[in-house]
């Protein structure tokens, strides 16, 4: 799920450290949620409680998260502490997740994290990197992508946790990189060729 609209690295470097974005706001549904907090029933739940604009696309559902606007930029105190709220009753189902807005997209990070060690590394190793740091393996290394792993954030770390776990990854002398996998919601039509 790597951004299509632009480089990995020029989504972290925008979300590293940053503030959720103006009125725009997202939050990851937790698996093992029951059949009750349904996608649908969250996004109900949000423009009930908020009064909030739904602008997540199916891609975003499909990885559990719902994107959403507040009514105008002067509520935004009052959709913070509402949200706030909002995400303490329901701890268990849900995490708030950042959002950077570029003129054209959403970028919302998804919880993993793509890491590729160098050709010399020691790969038996790599599982010693995982430990203590709440990650757990999603993909290992194949054929095609040799030394490339790509490993999930604990269900009970904040999205936030792998932009940050990444740069700390990255910083070992036997990782060649390590980026926070984003997800890029379009908000304006892609350009088409003549």
């Amino acid at each position: 799920m790597l951004c299509a609209a632009a480089t990995p690295a020029t989504f972290a470097q925008a979300i590293n450290g940053a503030e959720p974005s103006g009125s725009v706001f997202a939050v990851r549904v937790l698996n093992g949620g029951s059949e009750s907090n349904s996608m649908d029933r969250i996004e109900s739940l949000l423009r009930l409680e908020l009064n909030a604009t739904i602008v997540s696309s199916g891609s975003a559902r499909r990885a559990g998260l719902v994107i959403f606007r507040a009514p105008d930029t002067s509520a935004r105190p009052s959709v913070e502490l509402r949200l706030g709220q909002l995400l303490q009753r329901h701890a268990k189902i849900l995490r708030r997740v950042p959002v950077v807005e570029t003129p054209d997209a959403y970028a919302v990070p998804t919880g993993k994290i793509i890491v590729q060690f160098r050709s010399d590394a020691d790969l038996d190793r790599a599982p010693l990197l995982w430990t203590g740091m709440g990650l757990k393996v999603v993909q290992q290394p194949t054929a095609f992508r040799p030394g490339r792993f790509v490993v999930e954030t604990d269900s009970k770390a904040s999205s936030m946790d792998a932009v940050s776990l990444a740069n700390r990854i990255s910083s070992r002398p036997e990782v060649q990189f390590a980026e926070a996998d984003m997800l890029s919601i379009l908000t304006s039509p892609a350009p088409r060729g003549k």
